[in-house]
């Protein structure tokens, strides 16, 4: 552990690589952003020089760090070819993710090549399948979020828009259910539709014959038809989050009311509580401007049925019809976070913490049942 270099010993045998293969991804991406931006050697020769006989997670994770200090830009464009060769699921998503983030918002012709052939939806219609895992075409979605960051670019939006609400007409009980549009997938396209258009909800230039803003509201909370409740609860999520990058700071009341949980007890049965926390999220980055960091602020900001217990301190059992309150308080925290991101604001602090404290009394409580 860092920066006292102390390590803490463990029972090797108990960590397999499959089992704890993002912690593993996520120590190296930890050891890759220690190195600085400044930095000047970085280049191919230093990349490959540290790259392991064996393709592990660990480097996986080093290569995406890379990406995200922008030292990917000087590599080989055919070493990544080398990288992404041997279909290491880890290793792909980290050099894609890195590589996308390196060139971030600048639509590069090769880079676009390499994650089009990455996305079963970017390849000719009638292609062969792809023989690649779910998570590496999830992570090449994303990557063409992050690549066209900012530039309102209607092809990659058409796309995303389409996978986020792709619905599965064979869903017959002999047909087996579309594996790789799951829900990370479209979540995935989510975040790469409002990364594409990222602030531009109210201007959006070329887009508005797409009605992007109706068909995302549809899909985010509309009233789902009963066949294709499960297709579309997969992409819940995913139209959320778009909503909140492309709507982000616009302080459009309108919407963020629209978006805002159900104000009855009897509509909250018809949503998925976690669905709630984005939800929450969602209104407050829209109207960012209003967020407070106090009780008084989260006690306005929760429906009528909810303010007795906004402390969350009065408590004693738990209930799964809390579910819906307990995710709409920690999207109200959620929200005050980020936007008290580095402030250093000792009273936000305060409030948070409290909140950590009473979740962390919850869930020690014992069920009834």
């Amino acid at each position: 552990m860092k920066p006292t270099n102390t390590t803490v010993s463990a029972d090797k045998t108990a960590f397999t690589e499959e089992k704890v293969c993002w912690a593993f991804f996520h120590a190296g991406v930890a050891s890759g952003l220690s190195i600085s931006k400044e930095a000047k050697e970085i280049d191919t020769s230093w990349i490959v020089f540290n790259k392991p006989p064996e393709l592990s997670n660990r480097h996986a994770g080093f290569l995406l760090a890379l990406g995200l200090n922008g030292h990917l830009k000087s590599i080989a464009k055919w070493h990544a070819f080398n990288y992404l060769t041997p279909k290491h699921t880890m290793t792909s998503i980290g050099l894609l993710l890195g590589l996308s983030t390196s060139y971030m918002g600048t639509m590069d012709t090769t880079i676009t090549r390499l994650l089009s052939i990455h996305v079963m939806r970017l390849l000719p219609i009638g292609s062969a399948e792809l023989n690649l895992s779910s998570l590496t075409q999830t992570a090449g979605v994303m990557g063409v979020g992050l690549l066209y960051c900012n530039t309102q670019h209607r092809r990659m939006s058409e796309v995303m828009l389409s996978e986020i609400e792709y619905i599965d007409i064979r869903n017959d009980s002999c047909v087996p259910t579309d594996s790789l549009r799951d829900e990370g997938y479209r979540l995935a396209a989510g975040f790469a539709l409002g990364y594409i258009n990222l602030g531009h909800g109210r201007d959006l230039k070329g887009l508005h014959d797409m009605h992007l803003l109706e068909r995302l509201l549809k899909i985010a909370v509309g009233s789902k038809k009963v066949q294709y409740v499960h297709e579309l609860d997969k992409a819940t999520a995913g139209a959320t989050v778009a909503l909140a990058l492309m709507y982000m700071k616009s302080n459009d009341e309108s919407l963020a009311k629209k978006v805002d949980v159900p104000d009855t007890l009897h509509l909250c049965d018809y949503v998925r509580p976690d669905i709630f926390l984005l939800r929450t999220v969602t209104k407050h980055l829209i109207m960012w401007d209003k967020i407070e960091g106090s009780f008084g602020w989260i006690e306005r900001n929760l429906r009528s049925f909810m303010r007795n217990r906004y402390k969350l301190t009065e408590i004693k059992a738990l209930d799964s019809e809390d579910l819906p309150f307990f995710n709409v308080i920690g999207g109200l925290c959620f929200s005050i976070a980020l936007r008290f991101a580095g402030s250093g604001d000792l009273a936000v602090k305060d409030l948070l913490l409290h909140y950590l404290d009473q979740f962390i009394r919850l869930c020690s409580i014992s069920s009834m049942s």
